[in-house]
């Protein structure tokens, strides 16, 4: 026991600060590049069960439907997978009340964008996914020539989820709910 009595003496305060310092920093860096060698993300669990630049109603959420555990049931999902790398891909969407959004992600699992229903306005979203790149590069009409759309948006990866969250308010509603999952669009034809 002396021994270590004088060994915490011997120990200085900076030398106490500079290791909680380092373990500190350690801990970050470990807490955000550990998801980075995750095998099977949620992400890539939806993607692989969706077309490419297709919209997809999933089902309501149940123990033996849900495509990601603890999805929440009082939600219905349309899910597009969009792929960038052979053009731009047009949205449509119409969020008609409040709770209601529609979010980009890339396939890390990062939301980028999001767009939420405004209340007591029916939102009719339309807009074009292009990469950084060309969108940046079409401006002096170099490389494939895209399409001017009313707003475009550049995504940073060429691959990714669109999701429209429709949030349920009873079975009452349910069919009007559906209708408009149904009408959003995501492909490379024009939507309108």
């Amino acid at each position: 026991m002396p021994v270590a009595r004088a060994w915490m003496r011997k120990l200085s305060w900076q030398t106490a600060l500079l290791a909680l310092v380092c373990g500190g920093i350690i801990h970050i860096a470990a807490t955000l590049i550990v998801p980075n060698f995750a095998s099977g993300s949620g992400i890539a669990r939806i993607a692989g069960a969706l077309p490419v630049n297709r919209m997809r109603v999933l089902p309501p959420a149940t123990a033996e439907t849900q495509l990601l555990p603890f999805t929440s049931p009082d939600l219905r999902l349309a899910v597009c997978r969009y792929d960038v790398s052979d053009g731009p891909v047009n949205i449509s969407a119409v969020l008609p009340e409040k709770g209601w959004t529609l979010s980009l992600y890339t396939m890390n699992g990062d939301n980028f964008y999001i767009v939420p229903a405004q209340e007591l306005v029916q939102s009719d979203v339309k807009f074009q996914l292009v990469l950084q790149s060309e969108r940046f590069l079409g401006l002096f009409h170099i490389g494939r020539p895209i399409e001017a759309a009313g707003s475009q948006i550049a995504v940073p990866q060429p691959q990714g989820l669109m999701v429209v969250r429709a949030p349920l308010r009873g079975r009452a509603y349910q069919s009007e709910t559906e209708a408009y999952l149904q009408r959003a669009r995501c492909g490379t034809q024009r939507v309108g």
